[in-house]
């Protein structure tokens, strides 16, 4: 078994938020992210016959619009 010893400080932290704040999204795997969910959340209502929580169409797709927009504010894509 192979343990980690890295240890994440916010100096550590912030260098790499920094790294990414720099790079233009990748909007191929955000889609694909995104559209999984969907895929993922019917899945589950067909294999099990409901989802975790009881979660309705309606606050699924609520949650699922508020997601993209923050992912698309986060990067200036309004």
């Amino acid at each position: 078994m192979r343990t980690s010893s890295i240890a994440h400080t916010p100096e550590s932290s912030s260098g790499c938020r920094h790294t990414l704040d720099d790079q233009p999204p990748d909007l191929y795997p955000i889609a694909l992210i995104l559209t999984q969910t969907m895929s993922v959340y019917r899945s589950l209502q067909e294999t099990f016959g409901r989802v975790p929580d009881s979660v309705d169409d309606e606050r699924y797709i609520a949650a699922w619009v508020d997601v993209a927009l923050a992912v698309a504010a986060r990067y200036g894509l309004d």
